[in-house]
């Protein structure tokens, strides 16, 4: 089933056809239509596995389509693990200010990664001492376009 995964995952997937795949019998068709962002909202949230950690969980809390507020829950719900949130482009501010002040080394790893990443985030990022989130951050577009805005100002 590895190409009707990649099919669910791919971002110019019908939305029609995302729907059918949602609802595959094979658990890695449906974490592909989980990870697109446009998969309909609806059929995301029907996907979500409520009150348990899932890998299928894993998947929806990377996706930006996800509300914020249902990402919140699904931390407070033990659903995900808070690195998978990190990397999400829509992950709400104050999930990356905890990730930010106190998140293990991973999760912060992966923060510095995320796209939707603050000015205000990464530079407290900056000042981690974690080499690995340090090589994060500098591959990260957010990040370098930032730094370089700063670096002009006279």
């Amino acid at each position: 089933m590895p190409t009707l995964h990649l099919l669910a995952a791919h971002p110019s997937t019908p939305s029609t056809l995302l729907v059918k795949l949602s609802q595959h019998r094979d658990e890695e068709v449906r974490w592909g239509a989980a990870a697109n962002r446009n998969t309909p909202v609806n059929v995301l949230l029907q996907m979500r596995t409520v009150d348990r950690y899932s890998t299928l969980n894993e998947y929806l809390a990377r996706n930006p389509a996800v509300p914020q507020e249902v990402l919140r829950e699904m931390l407070r719900r033990k659903e995900a693990a808070l690195s998978s949130v990190a990397m999400n482009p829509a992950c709400p501010i104050d999930v990356m200010h905890r990730i930010a002040d106190h998140g293990t080394d991973m999760e912060k790893y992966w923060l510095a990664g995320n796209p939707g990443l603050t000015a205000e985030i990464a530079a407290k990022l900056e000042r981690d001492p974690s080499p690995n989130v340090a090589l994060m951050l500098e591959g990260n577009p957010a990040y370098r376009k930032w730094a370089s805005s700063r670096e002009k100002r006279p």
